[in-house]
């Protein structure tokens, strides 16, 4: 099989100190092993039933979860399986896939500096907004974007801001909103209000988020 698919969330196994895998099967001899992830939480059950191990669901939410998860593993992991069901010395995956080929080709959304979902605050037919001038004196019309709901709500709050918070559940629902927003030069990413001064430490452009972590 050279595809597979899933919907989020995904799971691997939290075992002792680390996560559960399964073992290659290795034509030179070397040990080679490959994490276990499975695409809902009954066949992760499945796979603790049938193998006696003690562990527990642990939850991946997004690419970008996956891809931190997947990143960190070292020699000698070098593949991930996805719903294995262990038979004798088989592991019997649905889809097994090197790590290398899995972060390169099948995790498009990894790039994301931050989780989804982000969150906006609509008003009315807009959203809220900063608008600033750049070091060289020109406008900058910023999109206010938020990593937690909670930040939102407290930004609304403290710069005495109107409208519902909504969230942007995935990075292409992201990049659509700023290709409508057409007025929108920058996203102000978590930013502050303090005595009807708003501020935000990082700013990005519009076009560097769409070409570098959107597209």
């Amino acid at each position: 099989m050279t595809s597979f698919s899933w919907t989020y969330p995904v799971f691997a196994v939290r075992h002792g100190g680390g996560l559960a895998s399964v073992q290659l099967e290795s034509a030179d001899g070397e040990d080679r092993f490959a994490l276990a992830i499975f695409t809902s939480e009954q066949t992760c059950l499945h796979f603790l039933g049938l193998t006696g191990i003690e562990g527990e669901p642990a939850q991946l939410n997004n690419d970008h979860e996956f891809a931190m998860l997947v990143s960190a593993l070292k020699k000698p992991h070098t593949h991930v399986s996805f719903d294995s069901e262990p038979v004798g010395d088989e592991v019997n995956a649905k889809w097994s896939v090197s790590i290398a080929d899995l972060l390169e080709n099948h995790l498009p959304w990894s790039r994301s500096p931050w989780n989804y979902p982000v969150f906006v605050l609509r008003q009315g037919e807009g959203y809220a907004s900063i608008e600033a001038n750049s070091a060289e004196g020109e406008p900058i019309h910023a999109l206010a974007m938020f990593t937690l709901e909670d930040l939102a709500k407290a930004y609304r709050d403290a710069a005495k801001e109107t409208g519902e918070v909504d969230a942007i559940d995935t990075p292409p629902m992201f990049a659509v909103l700023l290709e409508q927003l057409v007025e929108a030069t920058a996203v102000a990413i978590n930013p502050t209000a303090d005595a009807g001064v708003r501020t935000a430490k990082t700013c990005v452009t519009v076009q560097t988020l769409l070409e570098k972590y959107l597209k």
